[in-house]
Order: C-alpha cells, then sequence, then structure tokens
C-alpha cells in the first residue's frame, strides 16, 4: 500500500468533510428578523471568514500548525516550507472562505447572550440530506450550484490544543514519508487536509460554544457576494439556497418574559409558511434581572 493511499484511508478513518456524513441536527441562534427571512426566502446567509466573530482565529490555527511541524526534526525542511506557503496561500485568500457556525448545544446562556442579545431563536437544521441541493445566488440573479467534494467542508470545531496537535502530528509522517519517495508527486490531498484543520482549530478559551462549522470555499466568489449591515460594518457574505425546502427541524426560543406569546406568534408563523411539522419549545434557561 503506497503512502497516498494510506493517508486516504487515513482521512476516512478520521471522518473528515466526506459528502456521506450524518451530522444530524446542528444549532444556529440568531434574531427573530433572520428567523423570518431564513424560512420565507428558503435561503442562508453566510458571512465571510475575515468577520468572524474571533478575529484572530485564523492566526491562532496558523500558529498551532506552524509550531507542530517544526517541533519534529525528523521532518524535511521541504515538507515544512511546502506546508508554510499552502497555509500562506489559504490565509491570503481567506475572502474566498465563508463560514455558516451552528453549534451542538440547543440551549446555551452563554450562546444566547453572545449571538442574539438574550432575546433570540435557534434554529434547528439538519443538512445531512441536502448537501446536494444547495446553490448560491448573486445579487443580480445568477446562480451556481455548489459541489459538496469541491466547494464544502463540514466538521466539529476542535478546542484543545493537545488534540489539534494530534490532527497535525499524525498526517505529518505520512506527508514527510510520501514526499521522500515522490518528490514530484501531488500533494493536493494533503494540503486539503491542512485547509480543514485551518478552519476547525479555536483557541480553547471558546469551547463553550461547542461550535459544527459549514465552511464554503469559493474561488469564482466575487459575483455572488453581497453586504449587509452590522455595529456600523458592511460585511460581506453568500446566499447559500436550497432547491427543496430548507430542513428545518426544530425551533427553540430563548429566555424571555413572554416567551408563551413568542411560541405561539412562531408556530403560527411556521404553519403559514408550510413548516407545520417543525418542533417549536421554550429554553429551560430561567430569566434573571
Amino acid at each position: 500500500m503506497n503512502n497516498n493511499h494510506k493517508f486516504n484511508n487515513f482521512l476516512e478513518k478520521s471522518k473528515i468533510g466526506l459528502p456521506d456524513q450524518d451530522i444530524g441536527c446542528k444549532y444556529h441562534y440568531t434574531t427573530i428578523k433572520a428567523v423570518r427571512g431564513i424560512v420565507e426566502d428558503n435561503n442562508i446567509w453566510v458571512s465571510n471568514a475575515m468577520f468572524l466573530n474571533d478575529k484572530s482565529e485564523v492566526k491562532y490555527a496558523c500558529n498551532v500548525i506552524e509550531e507542530t511541524i517544526r517541533e519534529d526534526k525528523d521532518i524535511c525542511n521541504e515538507v515544512i516550507e511546502i506546508i508554510e506557503e499552502f497555509i500562506n496561500y489559504i490565509v491570503e485568500r481567506s475572502d474566498q472562505i465563508f463560514v455558516l457556525s451552528t453549534s451542538s448545544n440547543i440551549d446555551s446562556q452563554l450562546l444566547w447572550s453572545n449571538y442574539s442579545n438574550m432575546d433570540g431563536y435557534c434554529m434547528g437544521f439538519n443538512f445531512s440530506e441536502v448537501w446536494e441541493d444547495l446553490f448560491i445566488r448573486s445579487p443580480g440573479g445568477e446562480v451556481m450550484d455548489l459541489d459538496y467534494n469541491k466547494h464544502i467542508r463540514v466538521d466539529k470545531v476542535i478546542y484543545d490544543r493537545e488534540k489539534q496537535r494530534e490532527f497535525i502530528r499524525e498526517p505529518l509522517t505520512k506527508i514527510d514519508d510520501y514526499y521522500r519517495e515522490n518528490p514530484a508527486g501531488d500533494l493536493t490531498e494533503f494540503m486539503h487536509y491542512f485547509f480543514h484543520v485551518l478552519m476547525m482549530f479555536k483557541d480553547p478559551k471558546f469551547r463553550h460554544e461547542e461550535e459544527f462549522r459549514i465552511v464554503f470555499l469559493l474561488p469564482e466568489f466575487e459575483k455572488f457576494v453581497d453586504y449587509y449591515v452590522s455595529n456600523g460594518i458592511l460585511i460581506p457574505y453568500i446566499q447559500v439556497n436550497f432547491k427543496n425546502k430548507i430542513p428545518l427541524e426544530h425551533i427553540k426560543i430563548g429566555p424571555r418574559n413572554d416567551i408563551d406569546i413568542a411560541r405561539a406568534s412562531i408556530e403560527s408563523f411556521l404553519k403559514s409558511k408550510g413548516f407545520p411539522e417543525v418542533e417549536v419549545s421554550k429554553s429551560d434557561i430561567p430569566l434573571r434581572f
């Protein structure tokens, strides 16, 4: 078995970004205005990676990768240089990367506070069966289908620094072995792996988010980008659309005084828009003054 084949087996075992991955229901904290827009327009706005809440997270991931590859003195310098050049290449093109942040936690007090100002809603989506149904639409109406293998990566975010380093160490020796045997060989698959971990590493201080990411890589992105206003800043985003009905399974209402009225109103809204099957529930977190 050659080393490239061994590495492909490693990718399969690690369950990284596989098209058939059943990710289950993941939760997106947002506002009632966004809930209405998502349901009525059958699309989700996905922001550019450079405008994420934690502006330093790409730099953090780069540092972890660079520190880990340089501590192994058995790795040849050429491999280290190739990986570092690729990381720089990705960072320079981060304007082509768009990230939809979701969580595995449906009722997090910190996420209610951080992302919906303690007056929000948590939308539960199950994307597992709809990867082939996604497309983007430009502000001018041009449409492009999204190819899962080409445009999309999905995985849970890794916060533990030692686990992050393990994710680098394990493939690093395989890349080194492959390069020594095939110095002119194609390292594309290996670099895809490093792109993936670059997007999925975050500082441990954010572990409470329990984030699960859907990352869109769009080299031909320019004509599909639009902008929305947030805190006095224009944020670039893409409009990710669904060919069929959006895979909404659950809406949880955040802590609030009028939570029973809010539940009745959202149930009425969902029924009027053809989503009577969507479960609506109330946060179990007590509202404190």
